[in-house]
């Protein structure tokens, strides 16, 4: 059994990154809280069955997002995003030109992933944000790999079509 001090301790390192990776997918502030919430407590009641435990921000991003998929089909309601900048890394020097660019292209990088199907944002969070390999994400999904490969494959078509005809 693990220690309350232990909770908090991985509660307080990956909170923040399993939040934002929940919203990205879900796109609403409160259910993304109360998801990420729910997903440290389940994931710390089944902390057992992880085999490699490394994987455990992944891991936790994943249930997260499934419950939040979970309170949305019963909902039926769609959210949208509101600022989700801190998603997009940093780019170095940061001249103005940089910054003016950075900015345009991530709002509507942004604006076209919140147009993504939830499937498809999905697997690109955990891919892109979390560093997952494909077959990862297959087994972290209960998902067959040719699946996620699907998805992934089918998502970035969308999205490069999408940025192209900017």
């Amino acid at each position: 059994m693990i220690s309350n001090h232990s909770f908090e301790t991985l509660f307080d390192l990956y909170y923040e990154k399993v939040y934002r990776s929940t919203y990205l997918i879900i796109q609403n502030e409160g259910i993304a809280q109360d998801a990420t919430q729910e997903a440290f407590i389940e994931a710390f009641k089944n902390l057992d069955k992880l085999r490699n435990k490394e994987k455990f921000p992944a891991w936790v991003a994943v249930i997260a997002s499934n419950k939040a998929i979970d309170i949305l089909r019963k909902n039926r309601k769609l959210f949208l995003v509101h600022n989700i900048d801190d998603f997009i890394p940093n780019i170095s020097p940061l001249t103005p030109d940089v910054v003016l660019i950075k900015k345009e292209t991530s709002d509507e990088l942004v604006l076209q992933l919140k147009q993504l199907s939830v499937i498809y944002r999905e697997v690109i969070v955990l891919r892109y944000f979390h560093n997952l390999q494909d077959s990862e994400i297959a087994t972290i999904l209960n998902l067959p790999l040719g699946t996620v490969k699907s998805r992934l494959h089918r998502a970035k078509i969308i999205l490069r079509k999408k940025m192209s005809t900017l």
